[in-house]
């Protein structure tokens, strides 16, 4: 009963193995290609005040070779099924790195399929982690606030009362930050994810969720523009 569950989250190439790697003390996959490593949800465990965490390394929405809807499948089973044998999602981290200079379309459309999945009554449950700080300089401050001011980027997330933790690339912030979930854990209770609830106790299909209807409209979108691009050519021709 004590066990938990801590999803790692964010972008391809942001550091999630990487972080997963430091706290269990071993290589778990990590890529230093241009594609991504990450070919499914993988569990790790690891002790942490007294007790099992498993980390479970998700692919990024932006991945190389899988579409934005089978890994919204693959997360969304697993966390429908955690939910239906009992299991504790203690939280999720999601990994963000600071060294970008500006939020890309990616970026933003994950920072979205974040807050959906996870609703605001499970926004306590999520720590919004920066990454890379050791190839940037004092400006990335300004980043991170803005990231945290923006409604659109972290602030919706950050007011509901989602965390901002620095990950430094050591173990000893990785694991003050998951140390800080098994601490809320024991604090308060444990709400399920919006997509859990919406999954199990509402009986949605996955395209009826709020995380599905936001992939349904990227990739509504994504032919419009291919259908557009496919016109431009025939009128060429």
């Amino acid at each position: 009963p004590s066990d938990l569950i801590v999803l790692v989250m964010g972008m391809t190439g942001v550091g999630k193995s990487s972080f997963i790697s430091s706290l269990v003390g071993e290589d778990v996959g990590i890529g230093h290609g241009v594609d991504s490593c990450t070919a499914g949800l993988t569990l790790h465990c690891m002790e942490a005040e007294n007790r099992k965490v498993y980390l479970v390394d998700t692919p990024g929405f932006n991945d190389t070779w899988r579409s934005d809807d089978a890994i919204l499948k693959e997360i969304a089973y697993f966390l429908a099924q955690t939910y239906r044998t009992g299991l504790r999602v203690g939280g999720i981290v999601y990994l963000h790195s600071i060294a970008e200079n500006r939020v890309t379309g990616s970026a933003a459309k994950n920072f979205a399929m974040l807050e959906r999945l996870c609703g605001p009554d499970a926004a306590r449950q999520l720590i919004l982690a920066t990454t890379k700080w050791d190839l940037v300089g004092d400006e990335a401050d300004q980043r991170e606030a803005e990231l945290i001011s923006t409604k659109k980027f972290w602030g919706t997330m950050f007011e509901n009362g989602s965390r901002v933790q620095r990950w430094d690339g050591h173990r000893p912030s990785a694991l003050a930050i998951v140390q800080s979930l098994t601490v809320r854990a024991d604090t308060f209770d444990l709400v399920p994810l919006r997509i859990q609830l919406e999954l199990v106790d509402q009986s949605l299909a996955l395209e009826d969720t709020l995380a599905g209807q936001e992939i349904l409209q990227v990739c509504t979108q994504s032919w419009q523009n291919i259908r557009a691009e496919l016109d431009d050519i025939r009128t060429e021709l």
